[in-house]
């Protein structure tokens, strides 16, 4: 169909900011012809070697131009459409990784998507998914573990952490670089800053062990902790009945209330109703029996992360003591392990973006390879008094400039960065 389309008119954006990369274009037929685009219809771009965008049609706009053409605005969204057609329904009551997570939602909930590109991720902690689609389930899942993704042309999903992607031009000199950039643009700011962060809202492993004492009474299988476990690892929590110790499982994963699986020398942990519980296929603890447990337990937390060096630095234009504040509240920086890792990472992502003054900016290039999530040095002695810094892709928009009879498209970029 590529005689149809107004090849120049193709717009592709690829933004972290946005939930799905985009392309926008024209396509002229006659209105007799049999073919028409339409919404729901997939469309792929490519450059000669690879794809530039894939994805599936979402909206077009009919026009008529007379005599006897048709006209249509063609809105594109990236293959997000199709990974959402399902939704995630999925709880682990244990410690998954992130990349096992990822994987675990892509080949459970989406069909015709690959996980060739997904990197291995931090530990996190108990998740649940109720309805949900899967971009939504994964984008939780890469904000609890610091990392961000992608899908590509061909379907498959990538992960990564922030600051580690190359851009194709991993360092432009301003001073003697004349070939892979022009019109560049400096923008500087201090709206967003942000130099010392508190990270709240989330639960980390107390310091010392509670102890507690269970007596039977011939009946009773609950039995109430009243606070929530950080986890069954020897380390962790230790019980036993009468002196002698009993193995830990973990209830809704093991077993479920009710079931005879189990033993009496096994007993469930219940960290949704913060309890433990025995085996319906034994007898209860009679009225001479005692379950003793020592456990760490979870308990509310609040972290402060900052950078001394950029409020010094802030310090130095504005007087005072250069601090400026913000707060980040999420639950799900609980981990595992009930240590304080994936707050302190929350934090440190924070001020690696917020901290100091935002140097923003744009410039185009016929480089191919840009893609949003990049990071890439610019090194110059003139421009904002002397410059050496490494910087962020925040959005890539490409048009094609030039389309040769039977030869390959060339495409303009335009880099949107950030430090």
């Amino acid at each position: 169909r590529t005689t149809a389309c107004d090849l120049k008119s193709i717009q592709i954006v690829d933004s972290i900011l946005n939930n799905a990369d985009t392309l926008d274009m024209e396509v002229h037929v006659s209105s007799t012809a049999a073919w028409r685009p339409q919404a729901g219809a997939p469309v792929v771009v490519s450059n000669g070697t690879g794809r530039e965008f894939a994805g599936i049609i979402e909206e077009i706009a009919e026009e008529l131009k007379p005599p006897t053409s048709l006209v249509y605005r063609v809105n594109v969204r990236d293959w997000s459409f199709s990974f959402d057609k399902y939704l995630v329904v999925d709880e682990s009551t244990s410690s998954l990784s992130a990349d096992a997570w990822v994987t675990r939602i892509v080949s459970g909930f989406t069909t015709g998507f690959t996980v060739a590109n997904v990197t291995t991720g931090p530990t996190l902690g108990p998740q649940r998914f109720d309805y949900i689609a899967p971009s939504e389930a994964i984008r939780t899942i890469m904000d609890a573990a610091s990392q961000a993704w992608f899908i590509d042309p061909y379907m498959d999903v990538h992960t990564f952490y922030a600051n580690s992607a190359a851009a194709p031009t991993t360092s432009i000199n301003l001073e003697t670089d004349i070939t892979n950039y022009g019109n560049l643009i400096f923008r500087e700011t201090i709206s967003s800053l942000k130099d010392r962060v508190y990270v709240k809202d989330y639960k980390h492993g107390s310091s010392i062990q509670w102890n507690r004492s269970f007596t039977g009474d011939g009946s009773t299988r609950f039995f109430l902790l009243g606070n929530e476990p950080v986890s069954i690892d020897p380390s962790q929590m230790t019980a036993t009945v009468d002196g002698t110790p009993v193995d830990l499982l973990v209830d809704f994963l093991d077993g479920v209330p009710g079931d005879s699986v189990g033993s009496s020398s096994q007993i469930f942990i219940c960290f949704a109703n913060q309890g433990l519980r025995t085996s319906g296929g034994t007898a209860a603890l009679t009225s001479g029996q005692t379950l003793n447990i020592n456990y760490n337990y979870l308990i509310d937390n609040v972290i402060s992360v900052q950078s001394t060096a950029a409020q010094d630095v802030v310090a130095a234009r504005e007087g005072g003591d250069g601090i400026h504040e913000y707060a980040i509240s999420n639950a799900s920086l609980t981990a595992a392990d009930g240590s304080d890792d994936l707050a302190t990472a929350a934090g440190d992502v924070a001020l690696a973006r917020y901290a100091y003054p935002r140097v923003t900016g744009s410039f185009q290039t016929f480089v191919d390879g840009w893609q949003a999530g990049q990071i890439f040095d610019i090194v110059t002695t003139r421009r904002l008094g002397g410059i050496t810094d490494t910087f962020n892709v925040q959005q890539v928009t490409k048009n094609i400039v030039t389309h040769p009879s039977g030869g390959s498209p060339t495409f303009r970029s335009t880099i949107d960065f950030a430090d």
